[in-house]
């Protein structure tokens, strides 16, 4: 246990912490922080708990305004002009937000109580996007009991679910690459295919985000 006005370095706490699935573990209250220190810290913690639930409202909001479009060719546009965000972009999320409102609910209630941030809930859409409705609700439930509290320990979790559920899925690069005809390992290099840039580009993720199938939306 740490005693309160003792000075210890990031390194010494972090090396002395409890971990528990290889994630260090203290109490804030209980380390080498001055009341005002500590203060700050469950401000922080508070921000970015608000955060969270920001990011949720704004998901619940995307997906309400595609719903009431009737899915209308020309939504992502409109969102795009009125957030000033680019056609792919405005895609993207508009598709991610119908993806965690109907398919993933709970990683949306999660993310509104703050219990996890965006990237984590983005991680869950991406690594669940290859299966089906059913299966991705078994990962979703595996997950987050006991989420992990570092993105990459979240995601290699869920990785580790969805082959559990599911060994035959594909990976993500490899749906993604598969949704617009292009190579896998171009898709890994950059995220995009290399050669691609600019309308032809946004027209490919508006095309891929507009197919639907049993895996995944």
């Amino acid at each position: 246990m740490f005693v309160i006005g003792e000075e210890k370095s990031w390194d010494e706490v972090l090396a002395t912490a409890p971990r528990v699935f290889g994630e260090p573990e203290f109490d804030f209250s209980d380390g080498p922080f001055t009341p005002d220190e500590a203060s700050t810290v469950a401000e922080l913690e508070i921000v970015q708990r608000d955060k969270a639930a920001l990011c949720a409202d704004e998901v619940r909001l995307l997906a309400q305004y595609n719903q009431l479009r009737a899915g209308a060719e020309n939504v992502s546009e409109e969102i795009g002009q009125a957030l000033r965000w680019s056609p792919g972009h405005a895609s993207h999320q508009v598709v991610m937000a119908e993806a965690l409102v109907t398919r993933l609910p709970q990683t949306l209630a999660a993310l509104a109580q703050g219990e996890i941030d965006w990237a984590k809930a983005r991680a869950m859409y991406e690594v669940t996007r290859p299966l089906s409705d059913e299966h991705a609700a078994q990962v979703e439930a595996g997950v987050l009991v006991d989420a992990p509290d570092f993105y990459k320990n979240f995601r290699d979790k869920a990785t580790r679910w969805v082959k559990k559920v599911d060994p035959t899925a594909p990976s993500n690069a490899g749906w993604c690459a598969a949704r617009i005809g292009v190579s896998p390992s171009s898709w890994r290099m950059t995220g995009r295919p290399s050669s691609v840039f600019g309308d032809w580009w946004s027209s490919c993720i508006r095309r891929m985000c507009g197919l639907t199938s049993t895996r995944g939306g």
